[in-house]
């Protein structure tokens, strides 16, 4: 797990270097230079596989006319390296990195095919004056991109791009609008005019100042055959057990939900001794730290628990936002970075059990799928139900609508709007940046391609009804986990939100959203706002809870990013 980022054009070395200081948190390890005429590639290293000096970046074929730098982990590289060797490729480290360039090498642009894993890569071809960027299927790591005259800059975070003065700073209406409606922004736009998120599954190559994007990998329904609970479960274990290579101690972000607390069972029964788990609580009455409890005490784990207080959000909420790059209103985000700070002091690498409820079944809402009826009353149900959007939610809808595709079944169309959009914009973008902010490698085993197409197999009556969720995860894992996990309803690694902002953070967010250069003072009356923190009841007192905190992230981003306080 690391930080990339880079240029084409005429060398800038100042540039180069502060475009990768500002990654330094992603890589605190090492750093790594590669220019030429033509092209300039910085690499800040996490070391987690091969922790020698030959696995430094970036990376070169035989005989130099291939760089790449790398972000992420090939957890089927062992099998591809051996692959490359019997073709005459020789290698110079025990990297899972090194057998992009030489797959790369071999098998030209269908090289991503071969990889099985979590990235974000550039490679530059010297002989071709040609530069490719790629991401993995899921969009688990991240890569953002700007074109700029004759330069294409790129970067595993905003804030590095944002280190070339020339691109100016301006706000992108159609990603305001998107994270209003979804609490994120949607692939392939950002928050920033002029730069954008490459989308998941996709290759960018750059030549004679063109820019071409080529999908590699779509979520297509003649992909997905119809699996049994067998070969679903296969697949489980063998994404858990691929996830555990490593040079570095692994341990798990256990929520004490199922999804995680299958992780750490699987886990067990692979062998693995002296687990670290580590869980989170609010000081709440339905705290999930019981449970997780359970889940130690049966497996015998090295627990270690965090308590977030809302006086913690006051003195880091700015820091945590940098972070962000761009707004990202999932409240999980906030106990995610805090519970990586301590997650660092034991070990470099964490499994999190982010992927399940899309992959299985496991949200409240999927059980609208059983529901007899008409599918676009469904579909309107499932938007109110995700979003929350407070106002007028005509526009967002529409948004919406196109973004929702037909597919056999009503769970089917769910789980692929989320997988597509919600997950690596939301989800998945608020583990990356709140674990690398404490250079923190996160692995998510329920996204592994190969188990993901198979869970996407099962039959809707294996995974939801009207009355259960997540049918076969629980029927799996019975005799494994203690009866208390299976039978628990999906609870939410997310903060008190509505609960603070009404009480112990009340002041502080009325100081940040009433404040003379607020952003909102010139598109909401001070009244409107006001109006969200009078105190409401079931889905309304959500609605405002949700749409106050947007605001308070948004605010904290702008100041941060438009008017010179970071």
């Amino acid at each position: 797990m690391c930080g990339i980022c880079g240029f084409t054009g005429e060398k800038d070395r100042r540039l180069l270097e502060a475009m990768n200081k500002s990654l330094s948190h992603r890589g605190p390890d090492d750093a790594g230079f590669y220019e030429d005429e033509m092209m300039s590639l910085a690499h800040r290293r996490l070391s987690i596989i091969d922790l020698s000096p030959g696995a430094r970046q970036p990376m070169r074929n035989e005989d130099s006319t291939l760089w790449m730098v790398v972000n992420g982990e090939i957890y089927n590289f062992k099998a591809l390296r051996e692959e490359l060797e019997s073709r005459g490729h020789a290698f110079n480290s025990q990297s899972d990195s090194e057998v992009i360039i030489h797959a790369y090498e071999e098998y030209g642009e269908s090289f991503v095919n071969n990889l099985e894993g979590m990235f974000a890569l550039a490679i530059w071809d010297s002989r071709k004056k040609k530069l490719i960027l790629a991401r993995d299927r899921i969009g688990i790591k991240p890569l953002y991109y700007a074109h700029h005259g004759l330069r294409l800059l790129f970067a595993s975070e905003i804030k590095a791009l944002l280190e070339y003065k020339s691109l100016k700073r301006e706000i992108n209406e159609d990603g305001f609008f998107q994270y209003l409606a979804f609490q994120c922004i949607l692939t392939p736009e950002t928050m920033f005019k002029g730069v954008y998120k490459l989308e998941p599954g996709s290759m960018l190559v750059f030549e004679n100042n063109a820019l071409i994007q080529k999908k590699y990998w779509f979520l297509d329904q003649s992909e997905i055959k119809e699996c049994t609970e067998d070969e679903v479960a296969f697949e489980l274990v063998d994404a858990v057990k691929s996830h555990l290579v490593a040079d570095v101690p692994v341990g798990v972000l256990l929520s004490g939900g199922l999804d995680s607390s299958s992780i750490v069972a699987i886990m067990h029964e692979q062998g693995v001794k002296d687990i670290e788990t580590f869980s989170v609580g609010f000081g709440q009455p339905d705290d999930e730290l019981k449970f997780a409890g359970e889940v130690c005490a049966k497996f015998r784990t090295r627990h270690h628990e965090l308590i977030i207080k809302p006086q913690d959000l006051k003195g880091l909420l700015k820091e945590i936002v940098w972070h962000m790059d761009e707004p990202l209103a999932d409240g999980g985000a906030i106990a995610t970075y805090l519970a990586a700070q301590k997650v660092r002091e034991f070990v470099k690498v964490v499994l999190v059990g982010e992927g399940g409820d899309e992959a299985l079944g496991g949200y409240n809402w999927y059980k609208l799928a059983s529901l007899p009826l008409p599918q676009v009353l469904k579909k309107r149900l499932y938007f109110y139900f995700t979003t929350f959007y407070n106002g007028d939610s005509r526009k967002p809808f529409d948004t919406f609508s196109s973004l929702f595709e037909p597919r056999k079944n009503f769970l089917d169309s769910m789980a692929a709007f989320e997988i597509k959009n919600i997950l690596p914009n939301s989800l998945l973008m608020k583990v990356d940046k709140m674990t690398m902010a404490h250079g923190l490698e996160a692995r998510v085993p329920f996204l592994d391609h190969k188990f993901l197409l198979a869970a996407l197999g099962l039959r809707s009556s294996k995974k939801v009804s009207l009355f259960s969720t997540k049918i076969f995860l629980r029927r799996y894992m019975r005799g494994r986990l203690p009866e208390s996990i299976l039978k628990r309803r999906k609870h939410g690694f997310i903060l008190p939100i509505g609960k603070w902002l009404q009480n112990e953070l009340r002041d502080f967010a009325q100081d940040i959203l009433f404040s003379k250069d607020a952003y909102f003072r010139g598109i909401l009356p001070a009244k409107d706002i006001e109006n969200l923190f009078s105190k409401q009841k079931g889905l309304k007192s959500i609605e405002n809870s949700s749409l106050l905190w947007k605001l308070l992230i948004f605010e904290t981003w702008h100041k941060i990013n438009f008017r010179g306080n970071n």
